[in-house]
């Protein structure tokens, strides 16, 4: 059996619903075990910020902007050229 659009689309943000559960889940953990701002707390924080944000392009692909992903960044300290 084939799932209409719809069908599809509802499974869809049934899923969304059910990662972003997880990822509170994830972030309440690590923020009781390792503390607040521990750098995989704060990791596990800004994953569930960039879920939220793909939940919202999805429910709203109109008007959401969809997440980006920064490219490689250039080395920050330059004074350590060969001479």
């Amino acid at each position: 059996m084939e799932l209409s659009a719809c069908q599809h689309g509802r499974s869809e943000v049934w899923g969304l619903i059910e990662a972003l559960d997880l990822r509170e889940q994830v972030l309440a953990d690590y923020e009781r075990v390792l503390g607040t701002d521990h750098p995989d707390t704060l990791t596990a924080r800004s994953n569930l910020a960039l879920a939220h944000k793909a939940a919202a392009a999805v429910q709203q692909p109109d008007t959401a902007p969809l997440p980006t992903v920064p490219g490689p960044q250039p080395p920050s300290d330059t004074s350590e050229q060969p001479a």
